[in-house]
């Protein structure tokens, strides 16, 4: 067996220092972001609330890849890779979305057409409210479906 020389230096350091400053900043803006995202909630925005609150989230998230996971400080290759990465997973979830949307009209025709064909349990759940607490034990009238 042949003895390998390391070329790290000789100090057990491995890494860098990111300076607490950066790190106290960093945890401030992400608490104020939360706040923001539960404060988007109290505005009627119609449906851009949620478009909103996933943008808000997408800062978050790169915040924190950026800073907590040091990929600002790693090698460009590592955030090619992640940008990458995210990029597929939307695009491939985009285009679920959109084939969904597609058939859409098709399932509602189906499930007027052949309502015996639908899964009792399953068309409860979708077109029922939750029952309370009260309303399962039968303490309390049911309330009435659409």
């Amino acid at each position: 067996m042949s003895s390998t020389i390391s070329k790290r230096p000789a100090t057990s350091h491995v890494g860098h220092d990111v300076p607490a400053w950066v790190l106290v900043t960093v945890f401030t803006t992400l608490l104020v972001l939360t706040f923001a995202t539960v404060a988007v909630t109290w505005v009627d925005l119609g449906g851009y609330n949620v478009w909103v609150a996933m943008g808000i989230a997408c800062i978050k998230a790169t915040l924190v890849a950026l800073f907590f996971m040091h990929l600002a400080y790693d090698k460009p290759f590592n955030t090619i890779v992640l940008v990458t990465t995210l990029f597929f997973i939307v695009f491939f979830i985009g285009l679920a979305t959109i084939d969904g949307m597609q058939y859409r009209n098709d399932v509602d025709t189906f499930r007027a057409e052949h309502p015996d064909r639908i899964i009792p349990a399953i068309d409860q759940a979708l077109n029922s409210k939750s029952a309370t607490p009260a309303e399962k034990a039968g303490d309390a009238p049911a309330a009435a479906s659409h």
